[in-house]
C-alpha cells in the first residue's frame, strides 16, 4: 500500500509526516524499534513485486512519527555498473535503521528528510 500511495502521491501530500519531535522514541523501547524494521523488512520480501527501499523507508518514519520519534531518510546515488543506481536509508540519531548496504558507505547523499540543518 506505501508503494502505491508514494508512486500516486505528490511529495507535498506527504511532507508533513516528518513532523515530530527529535528524540529517541519516546514510549517506544529498541526492542519495539527492531520489531518494527523487522516488520518492514519482512513485508518487502513477501510482496509481490517486492518493495524497494523508498516505500520502505517512508514507511518506518512514519511509524515512528506515530510513535513518538523523528526518523531521518537518507536520498543518496552511486555510479553503478548499469549507470546510476539510487537508494534511500532511515537513521535515528546517526544510527542506521533500515536499509544497510555493504557499499552504502559508496552513495553521495543528495538530501536527507527533514534536512539535518534543521534539528
Amino acid at each position: 500500500m506505501m508503494k502505491m500511495w508514494v508512486t500516486l502521491r505528490p511529495f507535498r501530500a506527504y511532507a508533513h509526516l516528518t513532523q515530530g519531535e527529535e528524540c529517541w522514541p519516546h514510549g517506544v523501547s529498541t526492542e519495539r524499534v527492531k520489531d518494527l524494521v523487522w516488520a518492514i523488512e519482512s513485508t518487502g520480501r513477501y510482496a509481490p513485486q517486492g518493495i524497494n527501499c523508498l516505500p520502505r523507508a517512508l514507511a518506518l518514519q512514519r511509524m515512528l512519527i506515530r510513535r513518538g520519534g523523528r526518523a531521518t531518510i537518507h536520498f543518496g546515488v552511486r555510479k553503478g555498473a548499469e549507470g546510476v543506481e539510487a537508494h534511500a536509508w532511515v537513521t535515528l540519531r546517526a544510527k542506521l535503521l533500515l536499509g544497510g548496504l555493504p557499499n552504502l558507505n559508496e552513495y553521495a547523499v543528495l538530501s536527507s528528510w527533514p534536512s539535518e540543518r534543521k534539528r
